[in-house]
C-alpha cells in the first residue's frame, strides 16, 4: 500500500499546529511584549534583539527561551535554537511546546532516538498526555515501527476519546500491523472506521479526506473515492499525495492522461515522491510511451533509491519493448540481486509477463529464467 508518511515533516508540522501555539505569551514586560510583536511580523533580526534584552532581565523565563529558539530556528542558527529549547525545558520543564520543537526536529532530520527522546521525557512527566502518545507514535510510524506506532496511538484514544488526530493516524496503522504487501478488506474496513470517526470529531483535519479517499479507493468504491480526493484537494492544494492517490484512481477508472496529469501535479508540489514517479511510469508503458516511462523510472530511482528492486523490474520492461535485450537483462539481475522475486507474486508476475516472451530462445535470457525458477 502507498506510503501514508512520504509526507512526514508536513504531517508532523501539522500535528503540532492542531495543538500548540506557534510561540507563547508569558507575563514579562516590554523588550519580552515588543519581540513577540516583531516576530509575528517575521522581522526576525529586530525580534533576536529584543529577546536578547528580554532574557538578559528574566533570565529565569522558559517560555521566553523558546520563543527566542523559535527565532534562531527563523534565521537559520539551528543550534542556537535547538539550545534555547534545552533552556526552556530546564527552566520550565512544563511548557510543552518546547518538547515539540525538539522532536519536530529531530524528526524533519530523520534522527529517530533524539526524536523519540523528548517524546519520552515530556511522557515522563505527564504520562496521561494523549497528545505526547499521538505525536511519538508518528515518530514510530514515520521510522516503520508500526506496531509501536499503533499502541500510542491505540494509547492516546484510551485517555481521550475525542482526540482526531490519533483516530486519523490509527487509521493510517491498522492496515500495515501485519506487514503484508496488500491490506485486507478487514483491515481496510478498520482503518476507514478510525478515519470516520476522526471525520465527526475535527471534519477540517488537513489529511483526513485524502486518507478516507484512499481507502475508498482500495476499497472499490471508486465516485465516492473522486469526492473525499477532490474534497482533500480543496481542504490542502498543496498535498502532493492528494494527487498521487487521485491519479492511482483515474489509472484504474482507464483514464490514462488524467491520471499522469496528476502525478505531474503531485511531483509539482514534491518532486522527491517516488512513488508518483513510479507510478507515472507505469501509466506510460501503458500507453506505449517507452522513452517517457524509462525517463520516469529513472527519475523515481533518484527520487527514492528505496525503491530500487521494483523500478529495476519496471526498467527492464520497458528495454524488453524496445528490443533492447542487454539492458533488459541487466535490470532483471539487478532487480533479482536486489531481492525483487524473493516475493512470490513478483516471480510469477514475471513468468506471466508477455513482453518477455520475445526472449524465451535467447540463451542468456533462458539462462537467468532457470536460475530464478530454482530459487
Amino acid at each position: 500500500m502507498p506510503k501514508f508518511s512520504s509526507l512526514f515533516r508536513l504531517m508532523f508540522l501539522l500535528l503540532l499546529a492542531a495543538v500548540v501555539p506557534f510561540f507563547a505569551q508569558s507575563q514579562a514586560p516590554s523588550s519580552c511584549t515588543q519581540a513577540l510583536y516583531f516576530y509575528e511580523l517575521r522581522q526576525f533580526s529586530q525580534a533576536l534583539t529584543l529577546y536578547d534584552q528580554c532574557l538578559m532581565d528574566h533570565p529565569e523565563d522558559g517560555v521566553m527561551y523558546y520563543n527566542r529558539g523559535k527565532t534562531w530556528y527563523e534565521l537559520g542558527y539551528i543550534d542556537k535554537a535547538l539550545a534555547d529549547f534545552e533552556a526552556a525545558i530546564k527552566l520550565t520543564p512544563s511548557f510543552v511546546q518546547s518538547y515539540y520543537a525538539l522532536s519536530e526536529h529531530y524528526l524533519s532530520k530523520r534522527e529517530e532516538p533524539n526524536a523519540v527522546r523528548w517524546m519520552n521525557e515530556l511522557l515522563a512527566r505527564y504520562p496521561s498526555s494523549a497528545t505526547a502518545y499521538n505525536l511519538r507514535g508518528w515518530i514510530y510510524f514515520n521510522f516503520n515501527h508500526i506496531q509501536l506506532a499503533y499502541a500510542d496511538f491505540d494509547k492516546a484514544i484510551g485517555l481521550d476519546s475525542l482526540h482526531a488526530s490519533a483516530y486519523n493516524n490509527r487509521g493510517a496503522s491498522r492496515y500495515k500491523l501485519q506487514d503484508i504487501e496488500v491490506a485486507s478488506t478487514t483491515d481496510l474496513t478498520l482503518a476507514k472506521g478510525d478515519f470516520l470517526q476522526a471525520l465527526r470529531l475535527d471534519p477540517t483535519l488537513p489529511n483526513l479526506h485524502r486518507n478516507l479517499g484512499y481507502i475508498e479507493y482500495s476499497l472499490g468504491n471508486y465516485a465516492m473515492a473522486e469526492t473525499l480526493l477532490n474534497a482533500a484537494a480543496e481542504h490542502n492544494p498543496k498535498d502532493a499525495m492528494v494527487y498521487y492517490y487521485r491519479g492511482l484512481l483515474y489509472a484504474k477508472t482507464n483514464k490514462p492522461d488524467a491520471a499522469i496529469a496528476q502525478m505531474d501535479r503531485a511531483l509539482q508540489y514534491y518532486p522527491n515522491l517516488g512513488i508518483a514517479w513510479l507510478e507515472k511510469g507505469k501509466i506510460q508503458y501503458s500507453k506505449r510511451r517507452y522513452t517517457d516511462a524509462l525517463a520516469s523510472f529513472n527519475g523515481a530511482l533518484t527520487a527514492e533509491p528505496t525503491l530500487e528492486p521494483e523500478i529495476r523490474y519496471q526498467l527492464a520492461r520497458a528495454y524488453a519493448a524496445q528490443f533492447e535485450r542487454d539492458l533488459m537483462l541487466e535490470q532483471l539481475k539487478l532487480a533479482q540481486k536486489l531481492g525483487y522475486f524473493d516475493k512470490l507474486t513478483a516471480k510469477q508476475a514475471f513468468f506471466s509477463d508477455a513482453i518477455f516472451q520475445n526472449y524465451s530462445n535467447w540463451e542468456a535470457y533462458k539462462a537467468f529464467v532457470k536460475k530464478l525458477r530454482s530459487i
